[in-house]
């Protein structure tokens, strides 16, 4: 049995956090063409998105009497090597902790943290590791990360200290930077000042 593999840096999953369920599972499996098949764990349900077979992210119920006044959103989730770091990591960079550090079996450990300027995205350390890497992007896949936030400066000092991001310039556009996982040479996004 091969030991877990990690990226630390890499977004690896996606989660839609919705009030209904069948209202968005309709809605993207015709407008990406995903399948979004619901899947037990022990008493859990949980709606795992596929593209070509491989599970790339899930939706998750918003409950409107838990959650009044939270719209449908989508959260992130970046690989760290150790959560409870990433979480210290924001406090000290100035962030917040939405969601404190938290396990959640048989898959791993996660937090939710948000930077100085409220751009949200959660950390997460897997079990099994980290989701193999594609060549390329299929039809219906995830492959870019986008934020636009009032401060890039300080958003790159930020992710950087938490996450380990690099930036780099965009070709000629002002004010948009990419952020590279760990100096490889392969992009995780860009952000942008509005």
């Amino acid at each position: 049995m091969n030991a877990p593999s990690y990226t630390p840096g890499r977004i690896v999953w996606r989660e839609l956090f919705t009030p209904d369920i069948e209202g968005s599972r309709a809605f993207y499996e015709d407008v990406c063409g995903w399948t979004i098949e619901k899947e037990h764990t022990g008493e859990t349900a949980y709606n795992l998105i596929k593209v070509g077979g491989s599970a790339v992210g899930g939706l998750m119920p918003l409950s409107p009497s838990v959650h009044r006044g939270v719209p449908a959103h989508w959260v992130s989730y970046v690989s760290v090597p150790d959560v409870d770091e990433a979480v210290a990591a924001t406090r000290t960079a100035g962030g917040q902790v939405l969601v404190e550090p938290m396990n959640a079996p048989p898959m791993g450990r996660l937090a939710v943290i948000q930077d100085p300027q409220g751009g949200t995205i959660a950390v997460w350390k897997g079990a099994q590791g980290d989701p193999p890497v594609a060549q390329r992007p299929t039809v219906g896949s995830f492959f870019w990360e986008h934020l636009t936030t009032t401060n890039p400066s300080d958003a790159r000092r930020f992710y950087r200290r938490v996450l380990g991001w690099d930036s780099v310039p965009f070709e000629e556009t002002e004010g948009i930077s990419l952020f590279v996982p760990g100096r490889r040479p392969e992009t995780a996004g860009y952000m942008m000042a509005p």
